[in-house]
C-alpha cells in the first residue's frame, strides 16, 4: 500500500473511532466517517474496500477480538507466564497493525487500553487475583492496581515503539520490562 494510503486509513480510523465508541458499529455510516474526517466517500473506498473491512481492523486495533478471553485460554503455568504470554499477544498484534495504525488508535482513543470494563482488562486482573491466591504475586496491591501497572508498561513501550516510528525492538523491550516489574511484584514492597 502506497504511503497516501497508509495516511488515508490512518485518517478514516481516527475518525471512526470515537463514532464507533458513541454509536456503536451498527450505527456508523460510510458517509458519516467520511464527514468527520473531512473525505469524500470515493476517498473512504481508496482506503477500505467497505464498512466492514474498517469495523474489522478497528475490532482489531480496539483489542476486542483479541485471541484469549480466560486464563485457561494461555498454555504458561504461573501468573507471571500467563502474564507475559498475554503480553506475546498484544505485541504481536500491534506488530501486525504496524506502529502507524497504533499510534492512530492510541490519540482517538487514549484510554482504551487500561479502561477496566474491557474484557483484555478483566482477564488480566483474573490472571493477577489467581497468582495473589497462590502467593505468586504480592497482596500488597489489589489486582486493579496491578492490572493498571501492566498495562502502563505495556502502553509505555508500545508508545516509545510508535515514537521511534517502529525502529525499537517491541517485543524483547516490553517482555524486559514486564519482567521487571512482576519480578518486583514477588517481593513485599
Amino acid at each position: 500500500m502506497s504511503s497516501g494510503n497508509e495516511a488515508l486509513r490512518r485518517k478514516i480510523i481516527t475518525a471512526a473511532l470515537p463514532l464507533v465508541g458513541q454509536l456503536g458499529p451498527a450505527n456508523v455510516t460510510v458517509r458519516r466517517i467520511c464527514a468527520e474526517a473531512g473525505i469524500s466517500v470515493g476517498s473512504f473506498y481508496n482506503g477500505f474496500s467497505s464498512l466492514d473491512e474498517l469495523l474489522g481492523e478497528l475490532d482489531l486495533l480496539s483489542g476486542s477480538s483479541f485471541p484469549v478471553h480466560s486464563p485457561e485460554d494461555l498454555r504458561a503455568q504461573t501468573a507471571e507466564g500467563k502474564l507475559l504470554e498475554f503480553a506475546g499477544h498484544y505485541i504481536r498484534a500491534l506488530l501486525d497493525t504496524g506502529w502507524e495504525d497504533h499510534l492512530a488508535l492510541s490519540r482517538s482513543y487514549p484510554g482504551a487500553l487500561g479502561d477496566e470494563d474491557r474484557p483484555v482488562c478483566r482477564l488480566v486482573e483474573e490472571i493477577v487475583r489467581r497468582g495473589q491466591e497462590t502467593g505468586e504475586l504480592t497482596r500488597q496491591l489489589d489486582e486493579k492496581h496491578i492490572r493498571q501497572m501492566f498495562f502502563i508498561t505495556l502502553r509505555g513501550c508500545s508508545q516509545y515503539w510508535c515514537a521511534a516510528r517502529g525502529q525499537y525492538d517491541l517485543e524483547r523491550e516490553t517482555l524486559l520490562h514486564l519482567r521487571i516489574l512482576l519480578h518486583g511484584l514477588r517481593r513485599v514492597l
